[in-house]
């Protein structure tokens, strides 16, 4: 396991309770087997596992020390792919229909959102000052 997951965990255990801890511990070895390219694949790969908001929080947390950029550096619509989900609910449906916390689904919809929707389009000929 990284130091700084284990240092998470460790820092997050002393506010929550033995079975969480245990229950990231797990986690976080099972998920550091798959590498991610990126902060939204990192919580992709680790948020639908989170048993509640606490776990959840120590995926961010993970997350974000692994990967300083987080979201901002993920660029829109990234991992689209022919084989991937075609939009982000897509993925968000099939990623998040287990996990039972809160923020776990929050994290899983905006990587969801990052990844696979479609970056806006916008034609700045159109723009118009605001009067």
């Amino acid at each position: 396991m990284h130091d700084f997951a284990y240092a998470a965990m460790r820092q997050a255990c002393r506010q929550v309770t033995t079975k969480t801890c245990v229950d990231f511990f797990v986690l976080s070895v099972l998920a550091n087997q798959a590498i991610a390219a990126n902060y939204a694949t990192c919580l992709l790969d680790k948020a639908p596992h989170a048993t509640d908001d606490a776990a959840a929080q120590l995926v961010r947390l993970g997350c974000a020390k692994e990967y300083p950029g987080g979201m901002q550096a993920v660029p829109q619509g990234s991992g689209r792919t022919p084989s991937s989900y075609g939009t982000g609910f897509e993925c968000l449906v099939a990623k998040g229909k287990e996990t039972r916390s809160n923020l776990a689904t929050s994290l899983i919809s905006m990587s969801c959102s990052k990844l696979y929707d479609k970056p806006i389009q916008t034609d700045s000929s159109e723009a118009r000052p605001v009067q």
